[in-house]
């Protein structure tokens, strides 16, 4: 008789291995499936080792019949499932302004099955709070500066190691007022970004020229700065 009742559950993708045993009977033993379907990935060796990687998740059944040496046999029959492996959480970078929440999709680089995720550790210097799969970061006022969330993420292989979310709070620019002098029908050129601070700075727009009649004005950028 075949020692084992039953077979441990095995996790998609992971290695997996038992060894059956026989009591009674007359060695040598062989062991092979006489119905059923093994689960995609293990083979079922004639010593009856059952081994491999699982490489599709969902419920198998089938029968393994061990023979002895006088060609007495015995038959068990076995379900295995294998289910998904936990994920793996990847940490995370994120940058936002002072006083300006920023949403992060924090599982787009984790690896598995994902239902949901949870904060295990709350930032130091604002608030974080899960949205779906988003974690959305609001500083604290006046905040500038570096904060770390821990969160894991879980789904039906279980809840995977805790990871970061780092996020660094800039400060937010502050343009500075330019006087430049220009002749009539010139083009003057004027570095808006002079005195400015909160840098480096990416973009600018024009909001106004006063009065309307004066000119024109545009933005471009010269040697990677706005001018």
């Amino acid at each position: 008789m075949i020692g084992q009742g039953t077979l441990p559950p095995a996790v998609n993708g992971t290695a997996y291995s038992q060894t059956l045993t026989v009591s009674g009977g007359v060695a040598p033993y062989r062991f092979s499936v006489t119905s059923g379907t093994l689960p995609a990935g293990l083979t079922l060796a004639a010593d009856g080792t059952l081994s491999g990687t699982p490489s599709a998740e969902g419920v198998s059944n089938f029968t393994i019949t061990v023979t002895d040496a006088s060609a007495a046999s015995s038959a068990q029959a076995y379900s295995v499932s294998v289910g998904s492996a936990a994920p793996v959480a990847v940490a995370d970078t994120a940058v936002t302004m002072d006083g300006t929440a920023v949403t992060v999709a924090v599982t787009g680089n984790d690896t598995g099955t994902i239902t949901a995720i949870a904060i295990t550790t709350a930032p130091t210097n604002g608030s974080a709070v899960v949205n779906g799969l988003d974690v959305v970061y609001t500083p604290n006022a006046g905040f500038i500066g570096t904060d770390v969330v821990s969160y894991t993420a879980s789904g039906s292989g279980g809840t995977s190691a805790a990871t970061t979310l780092t996020i660094t709070v800039n400060a937010r620019p502050v343009a500075v007022s330019v006087t430049a002098e220009a002749v009539p029908g010139e083009a003057q050129q004027v570095d808006i970004t002079r005195n400015a601070t909160g840098g480096p700075f990416v973009a600018a727009a024009v909001v106004a020229v006063l009065p309307a009649s004066a000119g024109t004005a545009t933005i471009t950028r010269v040697g990677g700065t706005a001018t």
